[in-house]
């Protein structure tokens, strides 16, 4: 009987994980929209863009993984590298 609690625990922390996963990334999540575009105004090569046949219109999220702004530095730091900014000027080229 020792066996099967600990399982059922598990369980139920994949679960818990799952739903604070999906608020977390609920605040980018972008939103499907019906609206008809008015393309008289646009340049010459966008017109008649509202006549172009388009399979959906909607956004849909992977359910894993999560936003970079969500994402927290522990895991960052687990993946094995961080992106700094580097500054602009100078290059190693203006420098010599």
């Amino acid at each position: 009987m020792e066996t099967t609690s600990p399982v059922k625990e598990k369980k139920s922390k994949k679960k818990s994980r799952k739903s604070d996963a999906g608020k977390q990334d609920s605040d980018f999540v972008l939103k499907p929209t019906g609206d008809v575009v008015n393309d008289d105004s646009w340049p010459l090569l966008l017109k008649n863009f509202s006549k172009l046949n388009v399979r959906c219109n909607h956004f849909t999220p992977l359910p894993n993984g999560c936003s970079p702004y969500k994402r927290d530095i522990n895991e960052y730091v687990k993946s094995g590298f961080i992106n700094l900014d580097k500054p602009s000027n100078p290059s190693s080229h203006e420098v010599v």
